[in-house]
């Protein structure tokens, strides 16, 4: 993952989620946006759902990264 990518997350995503542990409840299948690398786990990234873009205009989508 890249820090401050954008990503959508698959439903083997989800899946591999919920064999480790976590929760995976989103339905509104949101764009998860990676904040930062986690200092414990070398391969963890902490990432939060955000709303969707297609209403949003140039300007609010300004400084991302899309992969």
């Amino acid at each position: 993952m890249i820090e401050r990518g954008l990503y959508y997350a698959t439903a083997d995503f989800a899946q591999m989620i919920k064999n480790n542990g976590g929760i995976w409840n989103d339905t509104k299948h949101r764009p998860l946006v990676c904040l930062i690398k986690s200092k414990e786990h070398d391969a963890l990234y902490w990432a939060i759902p955000m709303g969707k873009l297609n209403h949003r205009d140039y300007a609010g989508k300004n400084g991302w990264i899309f992969i």
